[in-house]
């Protein structure tokens, strides 16, 4: 027998979680992050730094790469240091959620408690954008 529950994750509870992995948890596959061109025409860099999210979608703005994922139509790009590059947008976030809470839920309940650490967001990116765990 088991039970099952719903948890809803804000954006800027998950956005904290993905910014901890570009910012150190996932240094050490990624080389870069590229902004596509059609993310760039749509969003400017904003003057003002904010992590109001919903505010920065409503002036088309973003203050960190790692933001625009969260912003409408939004994306980045990240590049390996074996040149691989690999695209992350809410979509794949989403479906990284998911992966992470079936396959890691150790991790998984450390995202949803804030108990975790810098693995815990690298483990999140990595099923976000590879669907599986692969480094580390």
């Amino acid at each position: 027998m088991s039970f099952q529950y719903t948890a809803e994750l804000s954006d800027e509870h998950v956005w904290a979680w993905i910014s901890m992995a570009f910012e150190g948890g996932s240094n050490y596959w990624i080389e870069k992050a590229v902004i596509p061109q059609e993310v760039c025409d749509r969003y400017k860099p904003s003057n003002m730094l904010s992590d109001d999210l919903s505010a920065l979608q409503e002036r088309n703005e973003y203050n960190y790469s790692h933001q625009l994922p969260f912003l409408e139509g939004g994306a980045v790009e990240l590049v390996t240091y074996e040149d691989d590059k690999f695209t992350l947008n809410r979509d794949g976030i989403t479906v990284g959620l998911k992966l992470m809470a079936t396959n890691s839920p150790n991790h998984f309940n450390d995202l949803v408690d804030e108990g975790g650490d810098s693995i815990t967001a690298d483990v999140l990116l990595q099923y976000s954008l590879f669907g599986e765990v692969v480094y580390g």
